[in-house]
């Protein structure tokens, strides 16, 4: 997949790995399945923890936030805000944004392509979204997270 920065950050396209589109497409069928009609940083901090390989999941465990924690809250927030599912699935702008900010860190990585870590560092930048809330809930910090990430990629 290659998307262009909705921040205006870069020009040229930027590619997503294969784990990061595969966390993308896992996100998109998670949010299918919940009857919802768009991807939102809660589909994608789920799908980011259902890829066991990858270093944004393990700074997770690390900082204490399993799946079945995450779908827990994530459940308890879903009740209050069901939505229809529709015809084509988009992102939130939320959603838009977070893959921005990860395009943009793997930017200044100078990688190739955008990474699952990437799309956690992106996530972790957008304070007001699901997943930060359910984070805060659970009792992570975004700041542990996101020390433990950068312990785990080195």
């Amino acid at each position: 997949r290659v998307f262009r920065f909705v921040l205006g950050i870069r020009k040229e396209p930027t590619i997503l790995s294969k784990s990061a589109s595969k966390v993308i497409e896992v996100a998109q069928v998670g949010a299918r399945e919940g009857g919802h009609w768009c991807v939102g940083s809660d589909q994608i901090l789920l799908a980011i923890l259902q890829d066991a390989d990858s270093v944004a999941t393990k700074a997770l465990l690390d900082s204490g936030v399993t799946f079945e924690i995450a779908q827990a809250q994530l459940i308890q927030f879903s009740e209050a805000h069901q939505a229809l599912a529709a015809q084509e699935l988009r992102n939130t702008p939320r959603t838009d944004r977070i893959i921005a900010l990860a395009h943009a860190e793997a930017h200044r990585q100078k990688k190739k392509e955008t990474d699952v870590e990437d799309l956690l560092f992106g996530l972790l930048q957008e304070d007001g979204g699901v997943a930060m809330r359910v984070l805060k809930k659970i009792g992570v910090e975004r700041s542990q997270v996101h020390s433990s990430l950068l312990k785990i990629r080195g």
